[in-house]
């Protein structure tokens, strides 16, 4: 648990200008650089293989509740349980300007929920933009999977994506499920 180059970022923290390339594999909030970010980023890339097997895993960040900027992931993203997504499993706070060219995918074999090309879970007091995927999603016995947001209960706008998406129910090309949440000025090209 609490897996990435960083396990947990608390608050008051700032992460800047930072590349990583590499390996992470965990267990619940895993991510490419942080499994639970409570710091504001800015300027950092991941490139690489991000494995979970426990919920919230991220290509960045497993569980993210800071303010985020100019954030990018490519490679892959796998985990076996819920909250999913090629940058953030899931989000509560401000972000802005990210790109993720990582596949993404569930591998559970019965059941699942929450994956996104960008954030797994985006809660209700979120607010994102500027939000670029490119990567695929695949999660067939999942539930709420969407190119750039599995289940979207905040605000996302001007965002878009080209990823492929293939799931079991809810999917969506730009979100999964909107429970309660605001889409603005977004567009899908993915199938």
């Amino acid at each position: 648990d609490y897996s990435g180059l960083f396990g947990n970022v608390y608050s008051g923290s700032t992460i800047k200008n930072l590349t990583v390339k590499g390996t992470v594999s965990g267990g619940v909030y895993t991510g490419g650089v942080v499994g639970y970010n409570q710091g504001k980023m800015e300027n950092v890339t991941f490139e690489g293989t991000v494995t979970g097997d426990g919920n919230y895993v991220g290509g960045i960040i497993g569980y993210n509740t800071a303010v985020l900027q100019n954030i990018s992931s490519s490679g892959t993203v796998t985990s076996s349980a819920s909250y999913v997504g090629g940058v953030i499993g899931e989000n509560t706070a401000k972000i802005q300007n990210v790109n993720n060219k990582a596949n993404v995918t569930g591998s559970n074999a019965s059941s699942g929920t929450a994956v996104g090309g960008i954030i797994g879970k985006n809660t209700s007091s979120a607010n994102v933009f500027n939000l670029v995927n490119s990567g695929s999603v695949t999660a067939s016995k999942y539930d709420q999977v969407g190119g750039l947001i599995g289940l979207n209960n905040g605000i996302l706008k001007n965002s878009f994506t080209t990823g492929n998406v293939t799931a079991k129910a809810y999917v969506g090309g730009i979100a999964g499920q909107n429970s309660s949440g605001t889409i603005v000025n977004c567009y899908n090209k993915g199938t």
